[in-house]
């Protein structure tokens, strides 16, 4: 698919991933970074001129219709959407948060997806190139210790998108971003190997130029290619890569 001319949403386009996608599209497509962070977007802006903001809660339904409605008037239409908003917080089953941490995992990482595409697609449907892109998780393929829900989540967003892409076929392309860590303010404190937003960006944009649909960022391909021989063996290695978080 073409990767310039688009009118573009970023969820979670205030930082980390969002922003590098929001970045690396600004210069030839018009890019609106939304996120909850005013503030946030506001110092984007100031920084990236050509990029647009608007602030939206992916988890509310009202606001969520609303901005897709008015971003699409503004914009004269909508052909690419990208899914990046999202939470993670290391939990134990036995933690008293843990339910707390459970529901705002669920509803951001894959309702909020969901509800996004799902109000964002008859826009979508109108263009004569549009895509969605979800970002998945290594996490969909191997699950993380400590962080079973946002695995659940992420495994969750990664179904969602073959089944989408299937349903869609011919009408919107459905990318599926699956990274390993990255260096976020969402995994600031993990202690392990991350990727840099940037890289995750950059091989989203070589994926869509090649209509490639399911994108493994960094170790990701190798963890996919370990669990086709063992889901054991995939869950080691991204336990091993977790153990220090």
């Amino acid at each position: 698919m073409k990767t310039r001319g688009h009118k573009v949403v970023v969820t979670g386009g205030g930082s980390g991933i969002g922003l590098a996608i929001a970045r690396s599209l600004m210069a030839e497509n018009t890019v609106v970074v939304a996120g909850r962070d005013e503030v946030k977007l506001a110092a984007v802006v100031r920084d990236n001129p050509s990029l647009h903001a608007r602030v939206l809660d992916v988890t509310d339904e009202l606001q969520a219709r609303e901005a897709i409605d008015a971003l699409a008037r503004e914009l004269g239409g909508l052909s690419l959407l990208v899914n990046s908003a999202g939470t993670i917080a290391r939990s134990d089953f036995a933690d008293s948060e843990w339910a707390a941490l459970a529901e705002r995992d669920v509803q951001t990482n894959f309702m909020g997806s969901l509800r996004m595409t799902r109000l964002a697609l008859p826009y979508l449907r109108q263009a004569d190139d549009a895509a969605v892109v979800f970002l998945s998780s290594v996490v969909a393929i191997a699950p993380a210790p400590g962080f079973a829900v946002y695995s659940a989540t992420k495994a969750a967003v990664h179904s969602l998108a073959r089944s989408l892409r299937r349903e869609l076929a011919g009408q919107v392309r459905v990318f599926d971003v699956l990274p390993t860590w990255v260096d976020t303010d969402l995994a600031r404190s993990l202690e392990v190997s991350k990727l840099a937003p940037a890289a995750v960006a950059e091989s989203l944009l070589r994926a869509m130029a090649r209509d490639r649909y399911e994108v493994l960022v960094g170790k990701a391909g190798l963890v996919e290619l370990a669990n086709r021989l063992s889901a054991d063996l995939a869950e080691n290695l991204v336990a091993r890569a977790t153990r220090s978080a």
